[in-house]
């Protein structure tokens, strides 16, 4: 009787409010998990996707463009509604072994207004939601340049990335004009 009525007394717990967490969609880059809030994410593609001829995938896998003279971390550039948009392998951005293109292989396209960029991804997990008082900040062994496009770490070791400072990271932006031969 005594634990009843203390399971009974118990406070509800609460729901969180709105402001108090985040959508956000998981994947994984180089055996690692990361996320990235939603509301940056304006669609995840798969290459193949992009294709509109019936061919194999691993043809249309082939749909990035390399842009000869330009970062290692610039994969290339698509055909993505009727717009040129830039592909960065996200695992060279973050200093990881970069892996093949492969049937699970994704793009997640960023941007607010309009589509920004587009990340090269292992494999897209899943959407879920996440407590804000969950994020911690990075560990120091982060390097400051990618310290800044964290938004955080949760105790199971999923980086949440910040959708809103990749856009407008310098690293992501190719000047033509340092080419050699430009």
């Amino acid at each position: 009787m005594d634990e009843r009525a203390l399971l009974l007394a118990r406070t509800p717990h609460r729901a969180p409010v709105s402001t108090e967490v985040i959508e956000i969609a998981i994947f994984a880059v180089s055996g690692e998990t990361y996320a990235i809030e939603t509301r940056y994410i304006r669609k995840i593609v798969r290459p193949i996707d992009l294709s509109f001829s019936p061919v194999s995938i691993d043809r249309s896998i082939d749909i990035l463009t390399p842009v000869p003279g330009t970062p290692e971390v610039l994969a290339g550039v698509i055909n993505f509604r009727g717009e040129i948009l830039a592909v960065f392998d996200l695992a060279t951005f973050l200093g990881l072994a970069r892996r093949e293109i492969g049937e699970r292989s994704r793009i997640v396209v960023l941007g607010d207004a309009r589509d920004d960029l587009g990340l090269l991804v292992d494999e897209a997990c899943r959407t879920t939601t996440l407590r804000i008082d969950e994020l911690i900040e990075p560990p120091a062994s982060v390097g400051e340049a990618t310290r800044a496009c964290i938004r955080g770490v949760t105790t199971d070791a999923l980086i949440v990335l910040d959708g809103a400072a990749l856009p407008r990271d310098r690293r992501l932006f190719v000047d033509q004009a340092d080419a050699p031969g430009l």
